[in-house]
């Protein structure tokens, strides 16, 4: 919790335990504290008051989006204009909320959990793939005895394996992304077999 009012960050609490979050959390209100916070704990949720003494909201966002980790951030305030969030909004923040007024805070908060879950899954799903098709690149590479390559929809080659080096005579860096009517003589060509 970026805030500088104990009671508002007590109000805060009050309402995630409403709704049934239980809340381990850390109030901070300067961007140093806010830097040990997020060194110290894997947080799921920053919320910020717009604008504090010494810190804001934006530059509370700027330090999380700098870490590089992926937190949803919900910009809280009870003075500033639409101007304002739209700005917190447009930085990178998932959602505004007025203070004294959270009835939105709940559902705000669980949309912005369930879709960093969705960015959490889709980038291990994502580094699956990749270690797969490394492996994959792995033991095609591996293979010299067989030609092995992918011929993408457009007729170019996407893929080329030591084997079909070997018994093609093209290197990987001469054919990678030309056309597979190179594999075929002249009169081949001419007849449209590569296209076939």
């Amino acid at each position: 919790i970026v805030e500088d009012s104990v009671d508002d960050a007590a109000l805060l609490l009050l309402e995630l335990k409403r709704g049934g979050y239980v809340a381990e959390h850390r109030r901070v209100d300067t961007g140093a504290a806010m830097k040990a916070a997020l060194e110290g704990s894997p947080w799921d949720l920053v919320v910020s008051d717009y604008s504090m003494p010494s810190f804001s909201a934006l530059a509370a966002l700027s330090l999380l989006k700098g870490t590089g980790l992926d937190i949803p951030f919900i910009v809280t305030s009870g003075t500033i204009g639409e101007d304002a969030a739209v700005e917190a909004l447009t930085a990178g923040a998932e959602d505004f909320i007025v203070k004294g007024r959270f009835a939105r805070l709940l559902p705000a908060v669980a949309r912005a959990l369930r879709e960093s879950e969705v960015r959490r899954e889709r980038r291990e799903a994502a580094a699956t793939a990749q270690r797969a098709a490394d492996g994959l690149r792995l033991l095609i590479d591996g293979v010299h005895d067989y030609a092995m390559f992918v011929v993408g929809p457009s007729g170019h080659v996407a893929t080329w394996n030591a084997g079909a080096q070997r018994l093609k005579g093209y290197s990987a860096a001469e054919i990678v992304g030309k056309s597979c009517s190179s594999f075929y003589p002249p009169e081949d060509v001419a007849a449209g077999k590569p296209d076939r």
